[in-house]
């Protein structure tokens, strides 16, 4: 486990703004701690409540914090990316 993992406390909330789609919603990506990896949750979230718009993606057995994170931010583009094509 790095250094990194350590200092981190779990379930690790991370927000991203939405620019150009509604200033009502963020995305969200909450890594959690497993016993045998890292797990992420992607949603799209009401940006005052909190409350779930919309489910992405949960993404199990990463090998550490940052890798879950970025696997996240990945599914939440490629989420938002498919909009742009309908």
């Amino acid at each position: 486990m790095s250094q990194l993992n350590k200092l981190i406390e779990y379930p690790s909330e991370n927000f991203i703004k939405l620019e150009g789609i509604s200033p009502y919603l963020e995305g969200r990506v909450i890594v959690n701690q497993t016993e045998i990896g890292f797990d992420a949750e992607v949603d799209i979230v009401l940006s005052e409540s909190g409350k779930i718009y919309k489910h992405v993606a949960i993404i199990y057995n990463q090998a550490d914090h940052k890798e879950a994170l970025d696997q996240g931010y990945r599914q939440l583009k490629k989420y938002l990316n498919s909009l742009k094509k309908v």
